[in-house]
């Protein structure tokens, strides 16, 4: 029956799966078909973990720096490897893995002819218990070996352990982790003495094999998470369930989109009306300000341009006071010959008091101003007096 699959390959073609509930433990051969692998397992020694500095901010420009930062760590050409880039390790440098190209699509293409789809893979050795001292792992005769907590891990065999010790443990530890398979035999126990002290190793009692560490450890699963190999060229497809969950994901999305918009939309309405009111508030105090006899205010726009206009034809009508002065005032300045004595106006009417040596020269006021303005202009009340007369010159604003 299908399932969700952790599945392992070995270099010499042996394979071994575990379900993802862990039920049944790990099982030799491949699971049935349809069944999607969660997580691919390959050999430690297909993938090489490196660590290099970040050359790049941005993950594009990453993904393209990154393989030529690491072309002269590796024995084959760039263009034959895959490089996945992992966790960062500091603000500074970044874990990448490296796998054979042909290798990792080998090992997909085998999956895919047995009806498996494949959704993430990884070295085995990330599924590796994590310890700040040296890691061996003793498995049917295969030994992998991690000299410190961030290297890249070895593959060998027990016999050729004593040998690759040596080569790259140059300092003596005290915290060195055993896992074992099986029971340490004797043999066993007398070489991890003799390599690396009585009292410098330790051996886990309880082991469990990748596939089902990756299953009951989180801890594993976060780490096999950071060195998925379906990058770039090797990014896995969604299936036809992961496309309707995807789907749905984006009917949510647009879901939250359309409220958020709507949300906005009210929001922006709200303020414009805040914005309308205090207008509106403004508006009147100026037409309470400006027309003071208003005792009710219904539209303030349109009661002030109402009385705007008022004023405006008030003022084009010119029969106000200022407007007969600015009238007649051309005709008054710079005057020798009389004398302004006072100014009153009433009811349309503007009279002005002169005072000049004879009566004449007030007649002759008066032909001036109805000449130069052309409005009715009467001399009434002169009163002779000790050397002047004094006459006032009444006014009206319409012509003769």
């Amino acid at each position: 029956m299908a399932a969700d699959v952790i599945l392992r390959l070995f270099p010499d073609e042996r394979v071994e799966w575990c379900s993802v509930e862990g039920s049944a433990g790990t099982q030799r051969g491949w699971p049935s078909e349809g069944s999607v692998v969660r997580w691919l397992l390959l050999p430690a020694e297909w993938v090489l973990r490196l660590q290099t500095p970040k050359v790049a901010r941005s993950l594009q420009m990453l993904r393209q720096a990154i393989p030529f930062a690491v072309e002269d760590r590796l024995v084959a050409p760039v263009e034959q490897s895959h490089v996945a880039l992992g966790e960062v390790l500091d603000p500074e440098t970044i874990a990448v893995r490296v796998v054979d190209r042909e290798c990792l699509r080998a090992a997909l293409r085998r999956c895919e002819a047995k009806g498996l789809r494949v959704r993430a893979a990884c070295s085995e050795a990330e599924c590796l218990p994590v310890g700040e001292g040296p890691l061996i792992w003793i498995e049917q005769e295969r030994v992998l070996l991690r000299p410190h907590k961030h290297s890249t891990v070895l593959v060998c065999s027990e016999d050729a352990l004593p040998a690759l010790w040596r080569a790259v443990i140059t300092t003596p530890f005290q915290n060195v982790e055993v896992h074992c398979s099986a029971r340490l035999s004797e043999p066993q126990r007398r070489v991890l003495d003799d390599l690396v002290g009585p009292d410098a190793w330790r051996c886990s009692e309880s082991v469990a094999d990748p596939c089902t560490r990756l299953v009951q450890n989180s801890h594993a699963a976060q780490t096999a998470a950071l060195g998925d190999l379906l990058q770039q060229d090797f990014a896995v497809r969604p299936a036809s369930g992961d496309v309707g969950q995807w789907w749905r994901r984006a009917a949510w999305a647009s879901l939250a989109a359309s409220v958020l918009a709507t949300t906005n939309l009210f929001l922006e309405q709200h303020q414009l009306q805040a914005l309308l009111a205090d207008a509106q508030q403004q508006m009147t105090t100026v037409l309470r300000e400006a027309a003071p006899g208003i005792s009710q205010v219904v539209d303030p726009r349109t009661q002030l341009e109402a009385e705007l206009n008022r004023l405006r034809r008030g003022a084009a009508g010119a029969d106000d006071a200022l407007g007969l002065l600015a009238k007649v005032a051309p005709s008054l300045a710079g005057s020798t010959r009389f004398t302004l004595q006072a100014i009153e106006y009433r009811a349309g009417v503007l009279e002005i008091t002169l005072s000049s040596t004879d009566v004449a020269t007030l007649d002759g006021v008066r032909e001036n101003l109805m000449a130069a303005s052309g409005m009715q202009v009467e001399l009434t009340g002169v009163t002779p007096g000790k050397g002047v007369v004094e006459g006032r010159l009444r006014i009206r604003g319409g012509g003769r």
